[in-house]
C-alpha cells in the first residue's frame, strides 16, 4: 500500500475513521447533474438547506468512511459522466433523490453502501487535492469490506448494484483471482434473486421445480427495467471476465429468459416499452420485436451471447487425427460463423455500417455504440483465430486463409474505432473493456507476424499509445501496454542479432550460463497458460529497468509460490492455443516453414495457410 508522508496510513480492518486534511473549497459541478429546473433548487443545495448544513465541504453526512459531502456530490456527478455510458444500470433521478432529496434520516444503509461502490469507482477519475493516493487507497479498501459484507447478509437489487460497480472497478485495476471471487458472488446472487427471468415468465404455468420468489415485485417500471438492466451488466462482465481465463460461464443460456434493455431516453422518461427476447437456442420467438426501443447496449448484449457461445465452443478438445471430429468442429464452426454473420447484418443502418460512422464528422460518438462494434470485432477475431493460427496441424486438419483475412480485417476496425475515440478524447469513457479489445488486436498482429511476415515487425503504435493513455486510469491496460512494448523491443533485438549471426539457440543462452527463453519465444508457445507466460515474462531480465521494477503489482491473495505476481492480465494466449489436442502431436524444437520454405519468425504454431488450401469455402 502506498505511504504518503504528510497523510496518515490506513488499513483494511474497521476502525473509526482518520479525519481527512483541512479540506479546499469544493470544486464547482461540471456537467449539472444537479442543477434544478426553472422554479427549484439545484440537488446538493435543497439537501443543504433540508438538512441544515453549513458547508458541504465541512461534513459527512452519510457515513464517517465516506469523504465530505462536497465530493460526494462530485462523484455522483463523475460516475454519469465516465461510468454510466458503459454501465448503464443506475437511474439519474432515482439516485439523485435518493442521497439528496430527501432527509438525512430516511436515506437507507442500502443506499449508503452503493454510494460506497460509487466512491470506489470514481476515485481513478477524481482530480481533487485533498484525495491523493493515500486516501484513495483508503476509501477503495473500505468500501470493498463494506460491499462484500452487507451484500452476503443483505442480498438485493442494491446490494448487487453496488457489488456490480465495484466489480467493475475491480477489473479495472487487476484482471487478477481477486476479480474472480466477487464476479462468482455477483454472478450467482443475480441467479438466486431471479433477475434472469422476466417476471410475467415465473407466473406461467410450469412442471419443473419452481424456484423462491425472493425480491418483492418491482414498484413501478423504472424499478423493473433497473432490474433487467442490472443483470445484463451482470452477464457483460461474466462473459468479458471469462474470455480472459478460458473458465466456462456462470450464466448457462438455459436459465436466461429477459427481454432486452431499452433505449436511455425511455428509461429516463419513465416511458414504458417492451424491446425483444434475448436469443437463445431454446428461445428463438420475436412475436414482440420492438426495434425503436433498442438501443446499441441493447444489440451489444446480444452479440455477446453469440460471444458467449463461440467462447463455449473453443473449449471443446478435437481429435485432429479423426476426419469426424474434425468435420463436426468445422460444422459448429460455420454455424456459429453464420450466426456471428446473421446478427451483423441484421442491424439497423444507424448501428450497423461502420464506415458511415466513421465518415459522419462532428457527430457526437456514442460511447455504447463503440462498446458494440468493439465487442462484435472481437468476437471475429475470438472464433476466425482459431482456424488461421492454429498451434498445430495434420493431414486433415490446417490453417483457413480467409479466417486468417477476417481476423486481420476486423484487427483494421478496430484500429479505426481506436482512431475515433482517440479523436473524440474518449478513452476513459470505455473502461478495461475496450482495453481488452485493443490488447486482442495488437495481440494478433504480433501472432499474425510470427506465420507470415517472417521480416517485419508489425506496427502497433497506435494501439500502445491507446493503451498507455487508457493506463492513467485503468492499470490493465498499463500491463497490456507493457508487455506489448517489450515483446515489439525484444523482437527489434532478435532481428539485430539474426543480422549478426547469431543463432536462435544462442538467443535463448543469458549470460550466467542457464537457459533463459526470451519474451517473443514464451509468448510464440502458444500452448502455455496466460499464468505461465506472465510468471516466466516477469522473471526475464529486462534491459531497461531492473527486474524489481518489471515485477507484476502484488495484490492481496495473489502470490505465486516464489513470490512474483500471478495472473494479471486476461487469458488472451490461450486464445491461440487451438487445437486442443494430446501432448506430444508437435515437438516445440522442430523448425516450423511457411508455405515459401521460410521460417517462421515465431516457432510456436504453424505457418498461415493459403488460398488454395482453404478449407473454409
Amino acid at each position: 500500500m502506498m505511504t504518503i508522508s504528510h497523510t496518515p496510513q490506513f488499513t483494511a480492518v474497521s476502525q473509526p475513521s482518520q479525519q481527512p486534511p483541512q479540506p479546499l473549497p469544493p470544486p464547482p459541478s461540471s456537467s449539472g447533474l444537479f442543477a434544478g429546473a426553472a422554479g427549484t433548487l439545484p440537488a446538493d443545495v435543497a439537501f443543504r438547506e433540508q438538512n441544515q448544513i453549513g458547508d458541504l465541504s465541512n461534513t459527512r453526512s452519510f457515513d464517517g468512511d465516506l469523504p465530505t459531502d462536497d465530493l460526494l456530490c462530485t462523484m455522483v456527478d463523475l460516475f454519469f459522466q465516465n461510468i454510466y455510458p458503459t454501465c448503464p444500470i443506475l437511474h439519474r433521478q432515482t439516485i439523485v433523490d435518493a442521497f439528496f432529496g430527501r432527509h438525512l434520516s430516511q436515506v437507507e444503509e442500502s443506499d449508503v453502501i452503493l454510494m460506497h461502490a460509487i466512491v470506489s469507482a470514481t476515485l481513478r477519475f477524481c482530480s481533487d487535492r485533498r484525495l491523493d493516493d493515500g486516501w484513495k487507497e483508503h476509501f477503495r479498501s473500505v468500501a470493498k469490506r463494506k460491499v462484500v459484507f452487507y451484500a452476503l447478509e443483505n442480498p438485493s437489487v442494491q446490494s448487487l448494484k453496488a457489488l456490480v460497480i465495484l466489480v467493475l472497478d475491480v477489473v479495472g485495476s487487476t484482471n487478477g483471482p481477486s476479480g474472480w471471487g466477487l464476479l462468482a458472488l455477483t454472478t450467482r446472487m443475480a441467479l438466486h434473486l431471479g433477475l434472469a427471468v422476466e417476471p410475467s415468465r415465473e407466473a406461467l404455468p410450469q412442471i419443473s421445480t419452481m424456484s423462491a420468489g425472493i425480491l418483492p415485485d418491482s414498484k413501478d417500471w423504472v424499478e423493473e427495467e433497473g432490474r433487467r438492466r442490472l443483470f445484463w451488466m451482470v452477464y457483460l462482465l461474466d462473459v468479458y471476465t471469462t474470455l480472459g481465463t478460458s473458465l466456462d460461464l456462470t450464466l448457462d443460456e438455459s436459465e436466461i429468459d429477459r427481454l432486452l434493455p431499452c433505449r436511455d431516453h425511455l428509461w429516463d422518461r419513465n416511458q414504458h416499452v417492451t424491446t425483444r427476447w434475448f436469443r437463445t437456442p431454446r428461445r428463438t420467438d420475436q412475436s414482440i420485436n420492438n426495434v425503436e426501443s433498442l438501443s446499441a447496449f441493447s444489440y451489444l448484449i446480444e452479440v455477446l451471447g453469440i460471444l458467449g457461445r463461440i467462447h463455449r465452443f473453443l473449449r471443446e478438445t478435437v481429435d485432429i487425427n479423426v476426419l469426424s471430429d474434425v468435420e463436426a468442429w468445422q460444422l459448429k464452426y460455420r454455424t456459429l460463423d453464420k450466426a456471428l454473420t446473421s446478427w451483423k447484418f441484421s442491424l439497423p443502418m444507424s448501428y450497423g455500417n461502420l464506415t458511415r460512422a466513421l465518415n459522419l464528422g462532428g457527430t457526437v460518438v456514442d460511447p455504447s455504440w463503440i462498446m458494440l462494434h468493439a465487442t462484435y470485432n472481437t468476437s471475429v477475431i475470438r472464433l476466425h483465430s482459431s482456424a488461421a493460427y492454429p498451434t498445430t496441424r495434420s493431414a486433415i486438419f490446417g490453417p483457413s486463409y480467409s479466417a486468417g483475412q477476417r481476423c486481420l480485417s476486423a484487427v483494421e476496425n478496430i484500429a479505426a474505432l481506436t482512431r475515433l475515440v482517440v479523436s473524440n478524447n474518449m478513452l476513459h469513457l470505455l473502461g478495461s473493456t475496450f482495453a481488452f479489445t485493443v490488447w486482442v488486436a495488437a495481440r494478433l498482429l504480433l501472432v499474425h507476424a510470427s506465420t507470415t511476415e517472417y521480416s517485419t515487425i508489425p506496427d502497433v503504435r497506435l494501439f500502445l499509445d491507446a493503451l498507455r493513455e487508457m493506463g492513467k486510469c485503468y492499470q490493465t491496460a498499463e500491463r497490456y501496454a507493457t508487455i506489448i512494448q517489450r515483446v515489439v523491443e525484444e523482437l527489434s533485438q532478435t532481428q539485430i542479432q539474426v543480422a549478426g549471426g547469431v543463432t536462435g539457440d544462442q538467443q535463448d543462452i543469458d549470460t550466467s550460463g542457464t537457459n533463459s527463453r526470451n519474451c517473443v519465444a514464451i509468448l510464440s508457445d502458444m500452448r502455455m497458460t496466460a499464468y505461465a507466460v506472465d510468471v516466466m515474462i516477469s522473471r526475464q531480465p529486462d534491459s531497461r529497468r531492473s527486474t524489481a521494477q518489471f515485477e507484476g503489482p502484488m495484490t492481496n491473495g495473489e502470490s505465486s509460490g516464489n513470490g512474483r505476481a500471478a495472473l494479471d492480465y486476461l487469458d488472451v494466449f490461450n486464445w491461440f492455443n487451438f487445437p486442443r489436442v494430446a501432448p506430444g502431436t508437435h515437438h516445440a524444437g522442430t523448425p516450423i516453414l511457411d508455405a515459401n520454405g521460410h521460417q517462421s519468425m515465431l516457432p510456436g504454431f504453424a505457418p498461415m495457410g493459403t488460398e488454395e488450401t482453404d478449407w473454409l469455402f
